[in-house]
């Protein structure tokens, strides 16, 4: 997990877009969730890894889409001070 939010760090938004890397996380989760589903043992223990490497990627690139456009008296500034 820790790999996927460093590596969401520096890709996103410099070299992927929020967007994007919000796909590419979705069709991961979905590929890694097959492999847990339909693999067994050791096999299935990575799909449970790599699952949180997919989602770790998401966390950099949340927060920015949910501090978009906050101005005036809903800014985080205003919120905080």
């Amino acid at each position: 997990m820790l790999a996927g939010y460093i590596l969401g760090i520096i890709t996103i938004p410099k070299y992927i877009s929020q967007n994007k890397a919000y796909l590419y996380s979705a069709i991961l989760g979905v590929v890694f969730s097959a492999l847990i589903l339909f693999s067994s043992g050791w096999t299935s223990i990575v799909g449970v890894a790599l699952l949180g490497f997919a989602n770790a990627m998401l966390w950099p690139a949340i927060w920015p889409k949910a501090l978009e456009g906050l101005t005036g008296k809903n800014s985080i500034t205003h919120l905080l001070f």
